[in-house]
């Protein structure tokens, strides 16, 4: 695409991210990354969360909380929120990733969705917190959650 002289921009951007989080190219993501910088690129929630989400799977949580960070309030959405309590997941930090839920919630100005319940399940089976667990369950049972597969799975992943 460089190439032949065609750029990037803010819809590009995500695809090739997405590819370098499957590929564990972290260098690769932090370059394509400061390539959105050095163009000028704007930098919307879609191209964020794509940063946020393959520095997480690349291990970069760090990098990933500095993107999250940049965020404004306004502008996080759910799943920014998930990419963040996800990569805590995936890097073993889990009392981070219960911090990340517990700020989502207390935000209040976005809902969680089913994204959310299973990592935060999964955080409390991780660490063996059954009473959370059923907690953070009948939170969302309340509010019109589904127990479906993705659900159910996670739900039984605790207890």
């Amino acid at each position: 695409m460089l190439r032949n002289g065609t750029l990037p921009d803010n819809y590009t951007f995500p695809f090739v991210l997405k590819a370098c989080a499957r590929l564990s190219l972290l260098r690769k993501g932090r370059e394509i990354h400061s390539s959105t910088l050095k163009l000028w690129v704007h930098l919307d929630v879609f191209l964020q969360n794509a940063l946020i989400s393959a520095f997480s799977s690349c291990g970069a949580v760090e990098a990933a909380c500095a993107v999250f960070d940049m965020l404004s309030a306004l502008v996080r959405d759910v799943v920014s929120w998930n990419c963040m309590i996800s990569g805590y997941l995936e890097s073993h930090r889990y009392e981070l990733a219960l911090k990340v839920f517990w700020e989502l919630l207390g935000d209040g100005s976005l809902s969680p969705d089913e994204v959310t319940l299973v990592s935060a399940l999964s955080v409390c089976g991780r660490l063996g917190l059954l009473d959370l667990g059923k907690k953070i369950h009948g939170l969302f049972m309340g509010n019109g959650f589904v127990l479906d597969v993705f659900l159910g799975s996670s739900y039984q992943y605790v207890i």
